[in-house]
């Protein structure tokens, strides 16, 4: 059975890192704050007020996950953000690529630019390339011992990856969606589903209906907790491919 991370559970741990990750965020902006006020090099200090910066706006970010778990796209710009830092300051380390690759696996859960898959893929390629040539700046010496130990990591992920997609593709899943078999959804929640499978905005099922928008997008929030999927984003994440029926 698949994992939803929109379950209370999952929403619950979502809450639990959120509040772990704020203060590991404070730990660590008293440590750069230590470190700025004791270095004088000016490029150590840049460091120390980069890595105070990200971990203000990370903090905001995890606070907002707190109170909306269904945000969680959140923690994938944070580790985005680390990334890039790390990969500025250390070339030379794997963490960084390890952390892009975390923050695209987020990306891909929460189902960011789910309806443009290319310009998502465009957007994974270029910051992986930047990944990988970001060290050319240090010297030929630790580009090329970077680019192997980069290369050599997204080899390894993508075999696990290839190797689990396999495991999947041996799970029969049924692709059908039966409202019928939930508490308190209907028929015409069920043509409402469908309709946003379609493409049709809030906006076109509230004229369809004769409704105000406000009553379609409370009944929205009501379905969607129902099913779990967080929102209209977690649902077309989950079930676009699928067949739903009231039957």
């Amino acid at each position: 059975m698949p994992i939803n991370i929109y379950s209370k559970r999952n929403q619950l741990l979502i809450k639990i890192i959120s509040v772990f990750g704020i203060f590991v965020f404070i730990f660590s902006n008293v440590f750069e704050v230590h470190n700025l006020m004791i270095f004088s090099e000016p490029k150590l200090r840049l460091i120390s007020i980069t890595g105070i910066i990200l971990n203000a706006i990370s903090t905001i970010l995890f606070i907002i996950v707190i109170i909306f778990p269904t945000k969680f796209q959140f923690f994938g710009f944070v580790v985005l953000y680390y990334s890039i830092w790390i990969e500025v300051i250390e070339p030379v380390s794997g963490i960084p690529l390890f952390l892009f690759f975390l923050s695209a696996t987020i990306f891909l859960a929460r189902g960011l630019l789910y309806n443009h898959k290319k310009l998502r893929a465009i957007i994974f390629a270029v910051f992986f390339i930047g990944f990988l040539l970001l060290p050319l700046r240090s010297g030929a010496d630790i580009f090329l011992k970077s680019l192997i130990q980069n290369l050599s990591f997204t080899l390894a992920c993508g075999a696990i990856l290839f190797f689990f997609s396999l495991i999947l593709q041996n799970t029969p899943v049924d692709k059908s969606l039966n409202i019928k078999d939930y508490e308190g959804l209907t028929k015409r929640d069920c043509e409402w589903l469908n309709a946003i499978l379609n493409n049709e905005k809030y906006e076109a099922i509230a004229i369809n209906y004769h409704m105000n928008l406000g009553s379609v997008k409370n009944r929205f929030k009501v379905i969607f907790d129902i099913l779990e999927v967080g929102d209209k984003t977690g649902f077309l994440n989950k079930y676009s491919d699928y067949a739903i029926n009231f039957l």
